[in-house]
């Protein structure tokens, strides 16, 4: 049912902080900062290949959730109830429709890719407050 891990998304009080400590200590590099709608998002490049990783201010909790693209949203929604998961929380991420959930104490996600170019368009963007 998961394709690929292309999301860590993680809550952040300060979501700046997190892009300096990341940025400045680690190499990272930032792909794309939006501070809109009372929200802040940053996306960062940790490694050449793996998952983009966002750091968000209006997650609640702590865990970082992990989002991985399926093939069909629908699908893997329908799946995942069939499975017993209940507190599927349904939201819109720039590349398509997202439920996140708890499964066997982790933070997960899964996605369907229905706006393959949000990402690029972000990026080309930049930052931008």
């Amino acid at each position: 049912m998961l394709l690929s891990l292309d999301f860590l998304y993680a809550p952040s009080a300060d979501v700046d902080r997190a892009v300096e400590r990341w940025v400045g200590g680690l190499g990272a590099v930032l792909v794309w900062r939006i501070a809109a709608l009372g929200t802040v998002v940053a996306a960062l490049r940790v490694a050449e290949t793996g998952p983009l990783l966002l750091f968000a201010d209006h997650l609640e909790g702590e865990a970082p959730i992990a989002i991985h693209r399926v093939a069909d949203y629908g699908v893997a929604v329908a799946r995942l109830r069939e499975l017993g998961v209940r507190e599927l929380r349904e939201v819109e991420l720039p590349p398509g429709p997202c439920a996140t959930f708890s499964l066997t104490g982790m933070r997960l996600g899964v996605y369907e890719l229905t706006r393959p170019h949000a990402v690029e368009q972000l990026a080309a963007r930049g930052s931008r407050s």
